[in-house]
């Protein structure tokens, strides 16, 4: 009985506490229409920038490197599966070098960069 109460006591105590926690909220999604893509720039083989309208940048990463992606003839060949990139899922691309062969680049991670982030990029790896 003595540990019915005490157990019950408890209870008591956690419940005010749990039901007056905020719960946490999701992250909203960055997306970005595939017709507002600017630019790019390689930051080295296995992760570039990206400019998309006037002023946001997402860097996206890629899972087992992208052979090609910072040498200076680099040409992408991108492909989306939706108008909105919304995450890493959505890219299909290639890079194409001055023969024409392709290598297909495998997106992992798409984030949108903060205005301090933005910032921070050096001159010579902005998109």
């Amino acid at each position: 009985m003595r540990n019915l109460c005490l157990t019950l006591l408890a209870a008591a105590a956690i419940l005010p506490a749990a039901a007056s926690a905020q719960p946490a909220k999701p992250q909203a999604r960055q997306c970005f229409l595939s017709r507002d893509w600017r630019g790019w720039k390689a930051i080295d083989d296995k992760s570039m920038y990206i400019r998309t309208g006037l002023n946001q940048i997402y860097r996206i990463d890629f899972s087992a490197g992208c052979p090609g992606l910072t040498s200076p003839n680099a040409h992408l060949i991108t492909t989306s599966r939706s108008d909105n990139i919304c995450s890493a899922l959505d890219l299909d691309i290639k890079v194409s070098d001055l023969q024409g062969f392709s290598t297909p680049c495998i997106a992992s991670k798409l984030s949108r960069l903060t205005a301090a982030e933005m910032a921070a990029i050096p001159k010579k790896l902005a998109p």
